[in-house]
């Protein structure tokens, strides 16, 4: 997870290697008030996991945290800034 810096030039932290200790240190720092997200969306990974009996949903979550919901970005830069 990176966020930019204040001039928009780069980003704050390094890009964390894809491992869980370097994954959770990486939001403790940027963001430590979405810890519990990050492990609620762990542990949905690992569950969803068993139930498809596949790593795919833990792939996904390891590759999810250097852009956090595009969809939900997306969506809502969509919406008119009127609408509600």
């Amino acid at each position: 997870m990176t966020t930019p810096y204040a001039d928009g030039n780069g980003p704050s932290i390094p890009m964390p290697e894809l491992t869980l200790p370097a994954l959770r240190q990486a939001v403790a720092t940027v963001a430590p008030s979405r810890l519990p997200e990050f492990f609620d969306d762990l542990q949905k990974a690992f569950v969803r996991a068993g139930d498809e009996d596949s790593v795919v949903p833990i792939r996904m979550f390891y590759l999810l945290p250097a852009h956090p919901r595009p969809a939900a970005r997306t969506g809502a830069a969509s919406k008119p800034a009127h609408a509600d």
